[in-house]
This record gives C-alpha cells, structure tokens and sequence, in this order.
C-alpha cells in the first residue's frame, strides 16, 4: 500500500483541520467576514444611532407640521375676529344706509359664532391654551355684540349697596307693564287671555288687537271683558288696557300704516303718559325689488316713523312710557337713536337676550319697553307663551314723581 502523505490528503480532512484550528481559508472568507460583521458590536450600536436619529426627525417633522397647522389655525382665528369687529362695525353705523347692511343687521346672529364654537371645541382637544383663551374672549365678544346678552349691572349694584336719601321728597309708584303682539287673535283669544291673567300685568300695551280682516270678534275687546273693572283705549290696531283710570286718548299718524297710541293714566293721582307703537319692517321685499346701492323703502319709512316718534315724545310731559313691537333688534342705528333719548327695560333689568320673536323658537328682540329718566326698572322678563307669534315683554317698573 502506498504510503500517504500531507500533499495526498483530501480537501475535507484539511478543511476539518483549519476549523479546528481556527484557521481561516481564502475560499470562505467572504462568506466569514459578512457573519463577522453581523455580529461585530460596533456596527450594531451604529445601526442604534441611525434609527434613533431617523426617529428623531420624523417626530421634530411631525412637530413641525402640528405647529403649521397650529399657526394656520391661529392665522384664520384672527381673521375671522377681525371680520366679526368689522361686521359689528357695519351693523352699529351703517346699519339702515343699504339694503345689504340693513338685512345683515335685522336677521339673526347665531350662525356667525359657529366658528368660535368650532375652534373652542378643537383647542380644548388640542390643548392649546392660547387658541381656547382667544376663542373664549371672542364667544363673550360675539355674545355681547351679535346675540347682544345682557346682565344687569345697575340692579346688581343697586341690590349690594344702600339707596341714598333724595334730596327732594318724591312719591313713588309701582306697576307691572306689558307689550304684546297678539297676531289679530289668529291663535285664539282664550289663549291671549290665560296669558294676560298669568303675567297680571297693570298696564298691557297690544298691537295688531283689531279683528282679522275686520270679521269676528275684536281680540282687545274680548281681553278686557276678561278683567272687569278695567279700562280700554283703542285707536286702530293699538290698544291700551290698564287697571288705572283713562284721562285721554289719542293717536299721531306716522308715515305708512301704522300709528302712535297715546294714552295719558291717571296713576298714584299723577298722569302718566304711555305710547303704544308698531314699527312697519319689510326688508326682504326690498332686498328683492331694490338697488344694493339704495337705502331701502323700509329704513326710509322708519326713520320718518322715528322722527315723527320722538317729536311726539318731545311734547309729552314726563314721566312716560314707550313700549310696543318696534320690528327692531337692539344694533342700528334706529335703536341707538332711541336708547341715546330713553332708557330700556331689558337693558336695565333683564338677564340674557330677552328673545321675543318667533313664539316658537325665538331668535330677535324686537319688543322693547322704553322708559324716561324718573322711570327705571326692577324686573323684565320674556313671558313663555305661543299664543301669539310674538311672546310677550313684561316689566316691574318705579316711577319717580316730583314733589308738587
């Protein structure tokens, strides 16, 4: 047998003999060095370094973006309040000078803050402080401006401190009055009578109290036969019912249909005169029918309405009161023209919008009781009744009369 030698062996004995050694071929070291480097720590704690950083800027692109969105929403929340002072602003001044301003001041407001309700809600998810604080103070804003919510401070600080001593004795006066507009009857009078009977008022101003279409029975009528013992002044569509005496009667004519009731009582021995009032409003006709340029037939008719109004009112001696469905929110420039002259009942003494029309879902207060200086109010309040298209306004007023 030949002898066998280092060179004869075969190739899987030496392979076996390198690996046990430790000793590496040049045919399989591609195939270690990539095992190597897999398991090689350094290159590991690489890869580490790689992902986090990646991470990193993923989550600092992600912040960048919330941030824009954040910014953009913020951006859009200034725009928007700036667009909301400006419309305050057209409502306040310009108001009856157009169509468009007209329209824009006399329907109602709510659907202007649906974006700061929106933006409230999305901040407090978010978490963004600034963006809810900013939303808030332009929710009070539109609150106040737009839904025109009012709190009472003058009878709250009338509550807190002691009323002072006159100086010159006077004699005072209570009494309970209330405006309603009661649709001709159209609902019911038995239903316009539980409401009278439940507010028990001491003076009820009515408008559009005449029978509808001049057929049937007279709605005033009916409601006074209702409180026996009272007494009635009619002039047209405006009606006066009152448990005080009547000293006179009369009307003044105002451009357009309607008319201005005067009614002079005899109340704590002194006369009192109280103005019953019907505004005319037909803006969507004139939206309809008339230039965005021109100020409509509408504004025209009641700017002469309040004119010929507050003449009236100049040769009336005081106290008096004014009360009736006006056709007008409280913003414009008809409104601001009467509460720079008289004081308002709501404003002085009601709490939150005083909503009186529609019955049914009310969204405007256009029934206003209006009062001279020695007259002020304790309590107004919006009477909850759909017997009428209007809801009634009701006020506990003080007159203040002056030592004879």
């Amino acid at each position: 047998m030949p002898k066998t030698t280092s060179r004869s062996r075969p190739d899987s004995q030496k392979t076996a003999e390198r690996n046990k050694s430790g000793a590496r071929s040049p045919d399989d070291s591609r195939t270690f060095d990539l095992s190597a480097t897999k398991s090689n720590p350094k290159s590991g704690g690489k890869d580490r370094r790689d992902a986090d950083n990646g991470a990193h800027r993923a989550a600092n692109r992600q912040a960048r973006r919330g941030s824009a969105r954040v910014a953009k929403v913020g951006g859009n929340r200034k725009h928007g309040a700036l667009g909301r002072f400006c419309l305050w602003l057209v409502e306040r001044f310009v108001a009856e000078h157009n169509t468009p301003a007209t329209f824009i001041t006399y329907i109602p407001q709510h659907g202007f803050g649906i974006a700061s309700g929106c933006l409230i809600a999305w901040a407090a998810r978010r978490k963004e402080p600034k963006i809810l604080a900013l939303n808030l103070a332009a929710l009070g804003f539109f609150a106040w401006a737009f839904l025109n919510f009012n709190v009472p401070w003058n009878v709250l600080s009338a509550r807190m401190t002691p009323a002072p001593s006159p100086r010159v004795a006077t004699t005072s006066a209570s009494l309970r009055v209330m405006t309603y507009n009661i649709l001709r009857g159209q609902r019911g009078i038995e239903g316009l009578v539980a409401v009278v009977k439940e507010a028990r008022p001491d003076v009820l101003c009515l408008q559009e109290s005449d029978a509808w279409g001049g057929v049937g029975p007279v709605p005033s009528v009916e409601i006074a036969r209702s409180l026996p013992g009272w007494h009635l002044a009619s002039q047209g569509e405006l009606s006066v019912i009152s448990r005080f005496p009547v000293i006179s009667s009369r009307r003044h004519p105002l451009r357009g249909a309607t008319r201005v009731q005067e009614v002079v009582l005899k109340i704590a021995g002194r006369p009192v005169s109280v103005f019953n009032v019907h505004f005319i409003v037909r803006i969507g006709a004139d939206m309809a029918r008339r230039s965005i340029s021109m100020k409509p037939e509408a504004a025209i008719q009641r700017e002469l309405q309040l004119s010929q109004l507050l003449q009236a009112l100049g040769s009336a001696r005081a106290p008096f009161l004014v009360a009736g469905d006006f056709n007008t929110p409280p913003r414009g420039l008809i409104y601001h023209a009467l509460a720079t002259r008289l004081d308002n009942a709501w404003r002085q003494a009601g709490w939150g919008t005083g909503y009186s029309f529609p019955a049914r879902l009310p969204l405007l207060r256009i029934d206003h009781i209006w009062m001279s200086r020695n007259v002020r109010a304790t309590h107004c309040r919006v009477f909850p009744s759909r017997a009428s298209d209007h809801r009634a306004l009701i006020a506990d007023l003080q007159i203040d009369f002056a030592a004879k």
